[in-house]
C-alpha cells in the first residue's frame, strides 16, 4: 500500500530545506507527521519526520553553520540506530551495499563527468564564492580541513537525500525512477544558494543528484554514492580556498 504520509513528509522536508521559515512551526509539523507515520507503521516516513524535527530544533536553538548543517544528521542517525522502529528505515541505505560491475563503471563515469562539469562551471561562471569561502578558514591545516569538509558534507547530503528522503519517497512510489528524480530535484534546488550556485548550479546539482540516486538504487546503499560525492566536494573545497586567496593549483 502506498504511504501518502511518507510522500507528504518528503515534500514538506524538501520545502523546509529550500525555503526555510519559522523553525518552531516546522518542528511542530514534523512532530505531527512523526506521530502519524508511527501510527501507520511507516519507518521511512518516521525517520524523515524525525530528521526534519531535529534540523528544525537545532535552528530554533540558534545553531549556525557548520553545526546546523551537520550535527542534525549525526544526531538523527544516532537516535535512529537506538530506536528499533526507526532503525528499520535506515539500516538498508546505511549498510555497505554490493555494487556490481555496472554500478562501479557508472560511478566512475559519474565521478569523471561531475568533476569536469564542476571545473567548467567554476572556470566560466564567474560566480562569487567569497560568501561561502569566508566560512572556511583552514589556517595551516588546509589538507585536513579539506578532507573533513569533503567527508562530512558528502555524508550528510547522501544520508539526507539518497538516504532518508529517497527512502521516504520509496514508501509511496516504490523502487522506481520517480523517487530518484524527485530527490534529485530537491537536492538540486538546495544549490540555488549553495555551491555550485545559482540556477545553473541548481541544474547541475539536480542532474548530479539523480545520478547519485541511480548509484544508490543500483547498490541498495549510499556507500558508493558517498565515495563519488566526496570527490566533488573535495573539488568544491579547492574552489572555496582559492576564493579566499590560497594559492592551490588546480589545472
Amino acid at each position: 500500500m502506498r504511504s501518502w504520509i511518507s510522500f507528504l513528509t518528503a515534500i514538506l522536508f524538501a520545502l523546509f530545506m529550500n525555503i526555510g521559515g519559522n523553525p518552531v512551526n516546522w518542528a511542530a509539523v514534523f512532530a505531527l507527521t512523526f506521530a502519524i507515520t508511527i501510527a501507520l507503521g511507516r519507518p521511512a516516513g518516521a525517520d524523515l519526520s524525525a530528521l526534519g524535527f531535529i534540523y528544525a530544533a537545532f535552528i530554533a536553538a540558534g545553531a549556525h553553520w557548520p553545526v546546523s548543517r551537520y550535527a542534525p544528521v549525526l544526531a538523527f542517525i544516532a537516535i535512529a540506530l537506538i530506536i528499533p522502529f526507526m532503525r528499520r528505515g535506515i539500516t538498508g541505505w546505511l549498510r555497505p551495499g554490493r555494487p556490481d560491475r555496472a554500478a562501479l563503471a557508472g560511478s566512475a563515469l559519474i565521478a569523471v563527468l561531475s568533476l569536469l562539469g564542476l571545473y567548467l562551471w567554476w572556470r566560466f561562471s564567474n560566480a562569487n564564492l567569497l560568501p561561502f569561502a569566508e566560512r572556511i578558514r583552514p589556517g595551516e591545516g588546509v589538507a585536513l580541513c579539506g578532507a573533513v569538509f569533503a567527508l562530512l558534507n558528502a555524508f550528510s547530503e547522501e544520508a539526507v537525500w539518497r538516504g532518508a528522503v529517497m527512502e521516504g519517497l520509496d514508501e509511496f512510489f516504490g523502487p522506481g525512477w520517480a523517487s530518484i528524480i524527485l530527490q534529485g530535484i530537491g537536492f538540486g534546488m538546495l544549490h540555488v544558494h549553495g555551491v555550485p550556485t545559482g540556477y545553473t548550479g541548481a541544474a547541475l546539482a539536480t542532474a548530479y543528484g539523480i545520478a547519485l540516486g541511480w548509484i544508490r538504487r543500483r547498490t541498495g546503499s549510499i556507500s558508493l554514492s558517498f565515495a563519488v560525492h566526496v570527490l566533488a566536494d573535495g573539488m568544491i573545497f579547492f574552489f572555496l580556498i582559492r576564493a579566499i586567496g590560497y594559492s592551490v593549483p588546480l589545472f
